[in-house]
């Protein structure tokens, strides 16, 4: 690296407050730990002030940005390590300050490290809600509606399955699990959704009924005849968010 790192942090921050000051912002995108999905937004949004060196405690990160009162909204921290400093993780987290960490190569100069602000490596915060119970944040329920001709009489059919967290077992389920607004969902998009007697379970629950036949898709189906061979792009399919759960709380936590 040519140029001193000191100089290249303050150049950063310098390159921040520009930003800040013009209003052009700066929007990134990255990789969510929390959720696994991906997320994109303005990090400059509630930032006023842009500051290289500030120490937080025991902490020094290498930029800090300021909020409106002053207050430490996020850092950015460059770092030679792989994985995300869990230490800084933990203390940012219970400071409910956002923590931001860019790979450092000994290649990297001020230009490639400007890019590198736009992808983050890490980003210590997730766009979805948090947990009521456990403060985690919650994951999004995905419904798929999956068409497929039925097995039996080769009649169309729509067949509706959730990917489930922990709070319901932890794999994909149909409708017996399924809560009424989910039923609703899945109902006004086509899905034939009926009471059905289980020969081999010996109970009756609801499953996703062929029109043609009345015959229905049992759970043990729903994985490897239908969620799994779409998501592969063999069958046509459409998702829908329906809600959120919590993969942490055995309870669950529905939004």
């Amino acid at each position: 690296m040519a140029r001193s790192l000191v100089l290249i942090k303050k150049s950063i921050a310098d390159h921040l407050q520009q930003l800040i000051d013009t209003q052009q912002g700066l929007n990134l995108s990255w990789k969510c730990n929390y959720c696994h999905n991906k997320h994109s937004g303005n990090m400059l949004k509630k930032v006023k002030k842009a500051e290289a060196g500030y120490e937080i405690e025991s902490f020094k990160p290498d930029m800090t940005l300021f909020d409106e009162q002053q207050q430490v909204f996020a850092v950015i921290q460059l770092s030679t390590k792989q994985k995300p400093d869990a230490v800084a993780i933990q203390f940012y987290e219970a400071k409910g300050i956002i923590y931001m960490q860019v790979k450092l190569e000994p290649q990297d100069e001020l230009e490639s490290l400007k890019a590198k602000l736009v992808q983050p490596d890490f980003v210590g915060t997730c766009f979805n809600p948090k947990c009521k119970e456990c403060n985690h944040f919650l994951q999004k329920t995905i419904m798929t509606i999956i068409e497929e001709d039925c097995y039996k009489c080769k009649h169309p059919m729509k067949v509706a399955v959730i990917e489930a967290g922990m709070s319901r077992g932890g794999t994909c389920v149909g409708p017996e699990s399924f809560t009424p607004t989910e039923i609703e969902l899945a109902r006004s998009k086509g899905v034939l959704i009926e009471p059905v007697f289980s020969k081999t379970r010996q109970e009756r629950y609801l499953a996703n009924i062929c029109p043609g036949c009345n015959t229905f898709v049992g759970q043990h189906y729903l994985f490897t005849d239908y969620l799994s061979p779409a998501g592969m792009g063999y069958l046509k399919h459409e998702t829908h968010q329906v809600g959120y759960y919590c993969d942490y709380c055995s309870e669950g936590d529905w939004v």
